[in-house]
């Protein structure tokens, strides 16, 4: 379990931009087998739960690494909420803040998405369990996003 901690802390700060991107192919080949009988020319599979802001940088940190993305998300749209009050107030139409995911992964050849809802992820199996079926990774990056928080205010959540 502690590898699979360290593999998802190494791709953070790949993202994050504190190891250089240009290393990121050579490291990723260097720990993806750990063990597991794999093709040796395949490339290893990086599996990205959430396809907000994080996962999406996520994918277009990867687009030039010899890896596999897998995006997983259970809407198959990006949404930018910081402009919604725009489209509430009809100075934008809804179609300029939302994007679908796939139009937004597509100039990536290395990069799928998958539309479904994350049940439980297995650390020590390197699994991610959703709707659509069980999918076996080999580094695993979790930009689920967060809940908003109205700190026991009823009145703020209407």
């Amino acid at each position: 379990m502690l590898a699979a901690v360290h593999q998802v802390i190494f791709l953070m700060l790949v993202l994050m931009g504190l190891i250089s991107k240009g290393r990121v192919s050579l490291l990723l080949e260097k720990r993806s087998n750990n063990g597991r009988t794999r093709a040796s020319d395949a490339p290893p599979l990086v599996v990205i739960v959430g396809a907000g802001f994080a996962g999406l940088t996520a994918v277009k940190a990867l687009r030039r690494a010899r890896v596999r993305t897998l995006l997983i998300d259970r809407h198959n749209y990006h949404l930018f909420t910081p402009l919604l009050y725009q489209v509430a107030t009809a100075l934008l139409n809804p179609s300029e803040i939302a994007q679908s995911v796939r139009s937004i992964i597509r100039p990536g050849k290395n990069a799928e998405f998958r539309l479904a809802l994350v049940k439980r992820i297995e650390l020590d199996q390197r699994q991610v369990d959703t709707d659509a079926g069980t999918v076996t990774y080999d580094y695993l990056i979790l930009s689920a996003g967060s809940n908003t928080n109205y700190f026991g205010n009823r009145y703020l959540r209407h």
